[in-house]
């Protein structure tokens, strides 16, 4: 009776991650098929007192996501999440590229790394050239403001 009991429990288990993984990679693929999707990594610039990277280092690491464009913001979503709601949203109003440089130095000469602000929040996008692009291209068809958002 025991080993029957342990058995199902083992199944429900399995049953249950076989479920989570499911639902993530139907997320997953939801996300990376929308018009106007692309991947790209983000990093936060200022690292707070006291918090550590999974290494060690007091470096902020990348999270790996997809970024999708709407008319009037870029939202982002962890690549391994459940949520529905994206994980960040830019006003495409209050977004400003600062700089960007290309990531040859670690390996990566297809991607761009992107120096952002946001309502007075720095940080760091990484996307391919296409991306870039297409990003830069987004920000500039923007109605008309005063002042500079793109360098």
């Amino acid at each position: 009776m025991l080993d029957a009991v342990i058995w199902f429990s083992v199944g429900v288990l399995v049953a249950a991650f076989a479920v989570l993984v499911g639902l993530g990679l139907t997320r997953v693929h939801s996300l990376n098929r929308r018009v106007g999707s692309f991947a790209c990594a983000v990093r936060p610039l200022v690292v707070q007192a006291g918090l550590r990277s999974a290494s060690g280092s007091e470096a902020p690491t990348w999270s790996q996501g997809v970024a999708h464009y709407g008319v009037g913001r870029l939202d982002w979503w962890r690549i391994w999440s459940l949520s529905p709601r994206p994980a960040q949203v830019w006003e495409r109003s209050d977004l400003v590229i600062l700089a960007r440089r290309g990531m040859e130095a670690v390996g990566r000469p297809d991607l761009f790394e992107v120096r952002c602000r946001h309502r007075g929040t720095e940080f760091e996008l990484a996307m391919s050239r296409d991306a870039y692009a297409g990003m830069m291209s987004w920000l500039e068809s923007a109605p008309p403001r005063s002042g500079d958002r793109v360098i």
